[in-house]
């Protein structure tokens, strides 16, 4: 077909051709239709309180499965995936006991040349007279369904699409179009069989049934919130920071796939893992010492909730209460200014400082975000002796 523009309308072949030397793993048409089983998802798992305090696609699910708000008229998803399987950057084990574990995709950031090379591909449409809007980690659209429609996987146990070639370590985007191509006519057969270790393994169980996920107990979703992390699930973080592998790790599928060429990933990423912000690990003694700004100017890629840094300072604090010595003289030195400047002066101690045996019972329990929640772990009265607080978990974060 030949449009006014008078350029011959790409086929998905060639698309295809140019998406893989635009850096994208894959490429495949969906039809642009109402994602009619991610609204029936998105409706139930709202209902029954799932999706703890997530917006994002859970927000506006009407539009997040309608490709057609996105673009009149639309006939065709083109969805495409960029693969983030690179070696991991830094050291598999942290440099000292204060460091938070980074997941495996925010050590890079994958988004920026999956958009780059889904922009490609919408600007050869453009060129040739169609409308074509890129979406990608965008509550535009439920990529996932999107991705499962096109053939590129299939619905994973854990959640994720899964796919031979590359597992699950990829993001998804699309370019939703009023140019029409030929469609996948059949899903990708499922792989997972009788495997269950995503279920099996995941360390607070929030893998409820397959492909089923409740957000309240997810780590992923718990060190991104803005409410304080429920002392119930605060030993399950360990010292992760940001994200969480497990149910991916555990894969067996994932198991078989091998590393990617790291230059898949564009050229912004080697400049990125070089900081010492970046990469596998974190340093807590910067993210507890920074300010505000520094904060956001090193980790402001991450989605952090209501861009508020004291977000990242809670889970930070929940790591030292996971990994870190009361006795050591550096996590003293570290938490003191936290703990000293928001408790009432001790008569049994310095003024302005906590007393050991209060530090003790932070380090033990964890703390949720500190400005909101020290009282409640730094009141002798609330300990049963064993460190652990004696009733209901703390408050949300209500700021």
């Amino acid at each position: 077909m030949v449009l006014m523009s008078g350029i011959a309308t790409p086929s998905l072949a060639a698309l295809k051709r140019l998406a893989a030397q635009a850096g994208l793993a894959d490429l495949e048409a969906a039809p642009a239709q109402v994602l009619e089983p991610a609204l029936r998802t998105l409706r139930s798992r709202g209902d029954r309180g799932l999706k703890a305090t997530m917006q994002f696609t859970y927000r506006n699910p009407e539009r997040s499965t309608d490709p057609g708000r996105t673009v009149t008229d639309a006939q065709t998803i083109l969805v495409g995936s960029s693969s983030y399987g690179v070696e991991p950057s830094g050291p598999a084990k942290p440099p000292s006991h204060l460091h938070g574990r980074v997941a495996y995709y925010a050590q890079h950031d994958p988004y920026t040349p999956l958009r780059r090379g889904l922009e490609v591909i919408a600007e050869q449409l453009r060129s040739a007279g169609y409308v074509a809007t890129v979406v990608a980690d965008s509550n535009a659209l439920v990529d996932r369904n999107a991705a499962w429609l096109a053939g590129l996987g299939w619905y994973g146990k854990n959640t994720m699409v899964l796919n031979r070639r590359l597992g699950s370590w990829f993001v998804i985007g699309a370019v939703i179009t009023d140019a029409s191509y030929a469609t996948s006519t059949s899903p990708v057969v499922d792989g997972c069989a009788s495997c269950s270790a995503c279920l099996d393994l995941c360390p607070t169980g929030a893998l409820v049934a397959p492909g089923v996920l409740d957000a309240q107990r997810c780590i992923a979703w718990l060190v991104q919130a803005g409410e304080a992390i429920p002392v119930q699930h605060r030993n399950a973080v360990g010292d992760r920071i940001y994200g969480c592998d497990v149910c991916q790790d555990v894969c067996p599928v994932n198991k078989t796939v091998g590393y990617r060429d790291r230059g898949v990933l564009g050229p912004d990423v080697d400049a990125d893992v070089e900081s010492d912000n970046f990469g596998r690990w974190v340093d807590l003694q910067w993210v507890l010492t920074a300010s505000d700004s520094e904060l956001m100017a090193g980790l402001g890629h991450w989605y952090i909730a209501k861009r508020d840094p004291d977000v990242i300072r809670r889970t930070a604090l929940v790591i030292v209460g996971n990994t870190a010595d009361a006795n050591d003289p550096q996590t003293v030195q570290i938490l003191d200014p936290h703990l000293s400047t928001l408790a009432a002066p001790n008569p049994r101690s310095p003024a302005g400082t906590i007393s050991s045996a209060e530090l003790d019972a932070c380090l033990k329990i964890g703390l949720g975000l500190a400005k909101c929640i020290l009282t409640d772990c730094t009141s002798s009265s609330t300990m049963n002796g064993t460190g652990v607080d004696s009733r209901s978990p703390l408050s949300p974060h209500t700021r």
